[in-house]
C-alpha cells in the first residue's frame, strides 16, 4: 500500500462528513440545473453589512453585499466586481466604492464560470455552453458551446481555456470566434486553470495532481504529484499554489523546477485561491473563513471570517472578495 492509499484511508471519516455537508449544497445547483428559475433577485437598494464596531478584530475592514442567489465566481473588472449567481443564472456587477449592485445580466441556468478582460465577461454555465457579455453595455452578444460541461474559464495566452471536469479535458478557444483551437487532456476531473504566456496549470482533482500546458504546443510537459482532491490553482508571487480540499492544505510548486516546494496547513475545505505579491488568498468552505498566507513565511498570517459555503475569491477595487454560496453574499475584505 503507498503513502497516498495510507493518507486516504486516514481521512475517510473526514471526506464522509464533507459529503454529507456537500449534499447540503446539491439542492439549489440541481433545481438549477434542471430548469427552476427563482425570481430574479431585486438588487435596488441592496442591504451593506459592515463589522466597523468596537473591539472588531478585523478593524472595520470587512463588510459585504446581497447578491443573487447561489453567488458562484467572482472577478476583478473596471471599477467593479463581476459575480455569477449559479441558482438564479444571473451576472450581476458590484460597484467597488458603493458596495451596491449596479449591472445585471440574465446567463443562463448554472451560471457559474467567469473570466474577465476589459473587452468581455466571459461566463459559462449549464450544458457547456459560454456567453460572452460587453461590459459596456452588460449585453450578452455571442454564446457557444465548449464541451459537455460549463467548466471553469481563464483568459491566458491571448486565448479562452474552459475546464471540463467529465472529460478530464481543457478547450483553447479563439476569443473572437469562439472557436475551439486545442482539446488537452490532463488528468481525472480537470478543475481550473490558471497561467501566462510560458504555461497554463490545470488541478486534476480526481488524480491528485496539476497538468503543465505548454501554451506554444498545447501539449502537456509536465505533471505535478500535489495533496488529496486539488480544488483550485492560482500563479503569482513567484509560483504556482494549489488548494488540496481533502488534505487541508495549499501545496507551492516550483515553476522552474515543476516540483512541490512546500506544503502549508491552512484548515478545512480549502477552495479558491488568489496569489499576490503582498499574500496568497485562500477561501476555507468548511472553516468559513479566509486566510492570508505570507509567501516569505510559508504560513497563515491572517484570518477573516466569511459567509456560509464560501467558494470563490478574487483581488480587485483595493480589497478582496469572497462569494458564499448559502448566505448569498459578496464579501468585503480592504487591504
Amino acid at each position: 500500500m503507498d503513502n497516498r492509499e495510507r493518507r486516504r484511508q486516514r481521512i475517510g471519516v473526514m471526506a464522509a462528513a464533507r459529503f454529507i455537508r456537500a449534499a447540503l449544497l446539491v439542492g439549489p445547483l440541481v433545481l438549477g440545473a434542471c430548469g427552476y428559475r427563482p425570481p430574479a433577485p431585486g438588487f435596488t437598494p441592496v442591504e451593506v453589512r459592515t463589522t466597523e464596531t468596537p473591539g472588531d478584530p478585523a478593524g472595520g475592514r470587512v463588510a459585504s453585499v446581497e447578491v443573487g442567489r447561489g453567488p458562484c465566481q467572482v472577478a476583478a473588472g473596471d471599477g467593479v466586481m463581476w459575480v455569477t449567481a449559479r441558482t438564479t443564472g444571473y451576472l450581476q456587477a458590484v460597484d467597488v466604492a458603493t458596495l451596491r449592485v449596479v449591472r445585471e445580466v440574465e446567463i443562463g441556468d448554472g451560471a457559474c464560470g467567469l473570466a474577465v478582460t476589459p473587452q468581455a465577461v466571459w461566463v459559462s454555465y449549464g450544458g457547456g455552453m459560454v456567453a460572452r457579455v460587453d461590459p459596456r453595455t452588460a449585453e450578452v452578444v455571442r454564446r457557444f458551446e465548449a464541451g459537455e460541461e460549463g467548466g471553469a474559464l481563464s483568459v491566458i495566452a491571448g486565448s479562452l481555456w474552459v475546464t471540463d471536469f467529465g472529460r478530464n479535458s481543457v478547450y483553447r478557444i479563439d476569443p473572437s470566434s469562439g472557436r475551439i483551437e486545442a482539446v488537452i487532456e490532463v488528468g481525472r476531473g480537470a478543475g481550473n486553470a490558471a497561467g501566462d504566456d510560458r504555461a497554463v496549470w490545470v488541478n486534476n482533482y480526481y488524480s491528485g495532481t496539476v497538468s503543465r500546458i505548454d501554451p506554444a504546443t498545447d501539449e502537456v510537459v509536465a505533471t505535478v504529484e500535489v495533496g488529496l482532491e486539488p480544488q483550485w490553482v492560482a500563479v503569482g508571487a513567484g509560483s504556482v499554489w494549489v488548494t488540496n480540499e481533502l488534505d487541508g492544505t495549499v501545496s507551492r510548486i516550483d515553476p522552474a523546477t515543476d516540483e512541490v516546494i512546500d506544503t502549508i496547513d491552512v484548515g478545512s475545505g480549502p477552495a479558491g485561491v488568489v496569489a499576490t505579491d503582498q499574500g496568497v488568498w485562500v477561501v476555507l468552505g468548511e472553516d468559513e473563513l479566509l486566510v492570508r498566507i505570507d509567501p516569505a513565511a510559508g504560513a497563515v498570517v491572517e484570518r477573516f471570517e466569511v459567509g456560509s459555503f464560501p467558494f470563490s475569491v478574487a483581488v480587485g477595487g483595493g480589497a478582496v472578495w469572497v462569494t458564499s454560496f448559502r448566505h448569498d453574499v459578496l464579501t468585503r475584505i480592504a487591504l
